[in-house]
C-alpha cells in the first residue's frame, strides 16, 4: 500500500489534479475502521452539498444544499483516513474544487 505521509509544506504544493487520486493521500495512521467512517462522512457531505473546496493548506469546506457551510481542520493527506474522506467526496458526484495560490481548479 502506498503511504504518502507528506508534510503540509509539500501537500500545499501539489497540483489540483493530484486530488483526483485519493490513494496519493493515504497515511500511516489510516485504519480500515476509520476509513469506513471517513468515507461515509465524505459521501454524505458531498451528497448534501453544492460543492466542496479543498483549501491551499489541505483543509476543506463544503457549501451545503441549504445554504450553510461546513468547515474542517482536517488536512487531506495529513490527518488519518482523509484519503477515504476525499474518495467519498469524489464518489458523491458533487463539484470538488482545489484552491491554490493562482486560483481554484474544479477537479470534478
Amino acid at each position: 500500500m502506498f503511504e504518502a505521509n507528506l508534510p503540509y509544506s509539500l501537500l500545499t504544493g501539489l497540483s489540483p489534479e493530484c486530488f483526483k487520486h485519493p490513494r496519493m493521500f493515504i497515511t500511516a495512521f489510516d485504519t480500515p475502521e476509520r476509513d469506513a467512517v471517513q468515507y461515509k462522512k465524505g459521501l454524505e457531505t458531498g451528497k448534501n452539498s453544492e460543492y466542496v473546496t479543498i483549501a491551499r493548506n489541505g483543509t476543506w469546506t463544503a457549501r451545503t444544499n441549504n445554504g450553510g457551510v461546513v468547515t474542517s481542520y482536517e488536512g487531506i493527506g495529513y490527518h488519518a483516513s482523509t484519503a477515504a474522506l476525499l474518495r467519498g467526496f469524489l464518489d458523491s458526484g458533487t463539484e470538488v474544487y482545489v484552491s491554490r495560490e493562482n486560483g481554484e481548479t474544479r477537479i470534478q
